[in-house]
């Protein structure tokens, strides 16, 4: 799939989420694990999701040539929903948010364990651009479709003055 990487500027976006560490072996299933955890506090009813499944990767400014991912450590995560409201925090259920900023950001369409391929584009066109990446990474999953090949997911990497 080829991508077409746009500059934009974006609001905060708030979030309900649950927080964790992953690495490349374990992120499938801290993602799965942190949504159980959020929809399970959203069941309580007394904060409602208003938007999409999102994930938050939480690199740093210095981290964007390293990939947390594959550390032993792994990469500090958020894992919820998009809402309308703030909430006081209970347990592992944060609210937060995705930063407001200039993003360059890629539309991916196709199954989920494919977005790695994004994610490189979006790297690509950092070092072809000399636009270096301020920290936080995002995906926003949109509405699945009828097949995993056609399901879409924004990637968002905020970009450094």
């Amino acid at each position: 799939m080829s991508y077409d990487v746009q500059v934009r500027d974006v609001p905060q976006g708030l979030l309900a989420v649950a927080r964790g560490r992953a690495t490349v072996a374990t992120l499938s299933q801290q993602i799965l694990e942190l949504f159980n955890q959020v929809y399970a506090f959203l069941a309580k009813g007394t904060v409602r999701q208003e938007g999409h499944n999102v994930v938050v990767y939480l690199n740093g400014p210095g981290d964007s040539g390293k990939h947390l991912l594959a550390s032993p450590e792994g990469c500090p995560i958020e894992v919820g929903v998009q809402v309308g409201t703030p909430f006081e925090s209970e347990g592992n259920i944060f609210c937060s948010a995705t930063p407001a900023g200039t993003v360059a950001t890629v539309v991916h369409i196709g199954p989920y364990d494919q977005l790695v391929q994004a994610h490189r584009a979006l790297h690509e066109w950092s070092a072809q651009n000399k636009r270096a990446f301020a920290g936080p990474n995002w995906e926003v999953y949109g509405d699945p479709g009828d097949q995993p090949n056609q399901d879409r997911t924004d990637v968002f990497y905020l970009l450094a003055a």
